[in-house]
């Protein structure tokens, strides 16, 4: 409910969001937070083994550009 509350964002959307950033390797879950009442949250994590390169090219004749690889 954090993560829902702290972007202001529905919770079947962030449900989703996180789904499909485990399923692509990049988050897992890492145990769970102490029960205040109801179900247990999850505790979740970027992968700590990630690693990711972004590069940045700045043309004076035209649009800067950003990449960024997984």
């Amino acid at each position: 409910m954090q993560i829902v509350q702290e972007l202001q964002m529905g919770l079947s959307t962030v449900s989703q969001n996180l789904n499909l950033l485990e399923q692509e390797g990049l988050i897992e879950k890492n145990g769970f937070f102490a029960s205040t009442g109801g179900r247990k949250a999850n505790a979740i994590q970027i992968v700590s083994d990630f690693k990711i390169s972004i590069g940045i090219g700045i043309l004076i004749s035209s649009h800067p550009g950003c990449v960024l690889l997984p």
